[in-house]
């Protein structure tokens, strides 16, 4: 069994649907998982409430009031009953069951970060879990359509609660963070893996009107900024490109990578970090689609 663990925003127009969308399908998983909601934004504990999931409202935030990703991991590692944890953006849905590549995964490898790539579809209505092929019906229209971001889009993260300490005080949903995380898992020597293959993770496509600020606010306004910085810089951020094993067909198979190519990215990487012009990169980052 594992922990899942999730900071919704407010449940407000579309942010209503998509998020119980994506909650709804979590607790689908069978065996039901452990979830935990944290923050106390408008319709979380009334979500919680509903669907018999653990709440936990405070957490820390920083001037913006946007939750610190180092204060939700740390309270969710004390409070998960479980080795195993699942940190996921509250609009991702799963309409395939996980579990069975968690406990493989699981039993292979004490300490481990695995990921992948997210898939996109527009979904504006509640879903009907109670059409017993509601999953069949979606992971079909995902497929024929066809929109799988690029391997710096991902939207969650499996991971043992021995990996990461002493996490920077990253500003959750601005940038940089996620790629943070796969550094730090490959600068630990401790397996980082693509679930791309096996995992169908669905984000529903949205505006950010959440944001006051507008869109560039969260990829390349100064929350952004601070990120990239409290990680160390560029250099300390990589994509799911830098995987060390693939899951593929139930089996987890080591990835090979060339190093000339490796060595001249992390260059690269060591380069941009002395650039003066940070939110330029960023922007440029965002409308790319880099990895």
């Amino acid at each position: 069994m594992f922990t899942i663990f999730s900071v919704p925003k407010a449940f407000r127009k579309e942010f209503s649907t998509v998020q119980f969308n994506a909650i709804k399908s979590w607790t689908l998983f069978k065996p039901k998982p452990e979830i935990i909601l944290f923050g106390n934004d408008i319709g979380v504990a009334e979500v919680c409430k509903k669907l018999h999931l653990t709440h936990f409202p405070q957490i820390k935030t920083n001037q913006y009031q946007t939750p610190l990703l180092s204060d939700v991991f740390e309270k969710a590692k004390k409070i998960a009953k479980n080795r195993v944890l699942m940190f996921i953006n509250a609009d991702i849905i799963f309409p395939n069951n996980i579990i069975e590549t968690i406990s493989k995964i699981s039993k292979n490898f004490k300490i481990f970060l695995a990921a992948g790539q997210r898939y996109e579809l527009n979904i504006d209505k509640k879903i009907d879990f109670s059409d017993i092929n509601w999953n069949k019906i979606i992971i079909n229209r995902t497929l024929s359509e066809n929109q799988l971001k690029g391997p710096g889009w991902i939207d969650y993260f499996i991971f043992t609660k021995g990996l990461f300490k002493n996490i920077p005080a990253f500003a959750l949903g601005r940038t940089f963070w996620n790629k943070w995380l796969f550094w730090k898992t490959i600068s630990l020597k401790y397996p980082l893996i693509d679930l791309t293959n096996e995992v169908i993770a669905i984000h529903q496509s949205h505006s950010y009107s959440y944001n006051k600020k507008s869109d560039g606010w969260v990829w390349e306004g100064p929350e952004a900024q601070e990120n990239i910085r409290l990680a160390g810089g560029w250099s300390h951020g990589y994509s799911l490109k830098a995987a060390t094993y693939l899951y593929k067909n139930g089996q987890t198979i080591p990835k090979k990578h060339n190093l000339l190519m490796q060595q001249l990215a992390n260059l690269f990487r060591l380069c941009l970090d002395k650039l003066p012009f940070q939110s330029l990169l960023l922007k440029l980052r965002y409308l790319m689609n880099w990895g």
